[in-house]
């Protein structure tokens, strides 16, 4: 089938979905601007319905918008973006969420507190690395890379398991994370105000939590998989 292929036909339920219990939903208007609403769900089991609980929050997606993650990318229509490295653009598609991160230490199971060269994302698709967080000292001298605790933004956030693909370019170093300001995007995270961001680290961190990061006129194809 076609990267491309017209995205009527049924799909399975992506594998994010299997195990969760807790699910974040970041839908965005328009596929190529920035601005989004993060909704929250929970089910007692896999099996259950999801509920929806908590408060509507505004967010951020990426500053070009949003585009087909490679595993999703079957989903797409011909004229929609597909996700690449250095779009700026967020991708489409169900992610497991991954521990909470930021520069303080926290009792939150698995928090990883960043540390100067020991954590840094590889943006480099040359790299055996590419979109994986490693030491500084493993990766070859000139690799691209994002010096996490550098950055003030990843001062609150969670890591989001999107698949890297070097082979496709498909986009590295997704995270949840604090916003710039509101209204402005990212390089293809998904940003809140921090006190959203805190509130999202500690409900995530209590129960396996996937994200849905979604284009409103592409949500019907998710259809069965979706409160």
């Amino acid at each position: 089938m076609s990267d491309r292929a017209e995205a009527q036909a049924p799909i399975q339920c992506p594998p994010a979905l299997t195990a969760a219990t807790r699910l974040i939903v970041v839908t965005a208007a328009d596929m190529n601007k920035p601005g989004a609403l993060l909704t929250t769900f929970e089910r007692a089991t896999p099996a259950a319905a999801w509920v929806p609980t908590g408060a509507l929050r505004e967010a951020v997606v990426g500053l070009n918008g949003l585009a087909w993650g490679v595993a999703f990318r079957h989903l797409a229509k011909p004229a929609e973006p597909l996700k690449q490295e250095g779009d700026k653009r967020s991708p489409i598609g169900i992610y497991p969420v991954g521990a909470s991160f930021g520069f303080e230490a926290s009792a939150r199971p698995g928090h990883v507190a960043l540390e100067k060269d020991r954590h840094i994302c590889v943006e480099d698709v040359r790299s055996p690395h590419y979109g994986r967080i490693v030491d500084r000292t493993v990766i070859a001298p000139g690799t691209k890379f994002d010096q996490m605790r550098d950055e003030p933004l990843y001062r609150s956030g969670l890591f989001v398991d999107y698949p890297p693909d070097a082979s496709a370019k498909g986009g590295s170093c997704i995270f949840i994370h604090v916003w710039r300001k509101p209204g402005q995007g990212t390089a293809g995270c998904v940003a809140l105000d921090e006190k959203d961001v805190v509130d999202l680290q500690d409900w995530a961190s209590a129960a396996p939590t996937a994200i849905a990061i979604l284009a409103k006129p592409a949500a019907p194809r998710f259809a069965g998989c979706l409160p």
